[in-house]
């Protein structure tokens, strides 16, 4: 992540979800920035990346990868 350029901006404990499944609860959330899309599809692709996910999947429950497109950021919602 971090030798091609990815950062962690934001990461924050879970306290209680107010949209969404009730029966869902997290332990760490985090957002993550990469350069380009180009760079991220070079990590996921990397022997060594890809060796170490697998201890990470055979650690947690369940999680979620969602790639997002940066937006403006404004004083409506929508």
């Amino acid at each position: 992540m971090f030798a091609l350029g990815g950062r962690i901006v934001w990461r924050g404990k879970f306290e209680l979800t107010l949209i969404g499944p009730t029966d869902e609860c997290w332990d760490h959330c985090f957002i993550a920035e990469y350069p380009s899309v180009a760079a991220f599809v070079e990590m996921i692709r990397d022997p060594a990346y890809r060796e170490a996910v697998k201890h990470r999947q055979a650690a947690v429950e369940d999680s979620r990868l969602i790639r997002l497109e940066p937006g403006e950021a404004g004083a409506a919602f929508g």
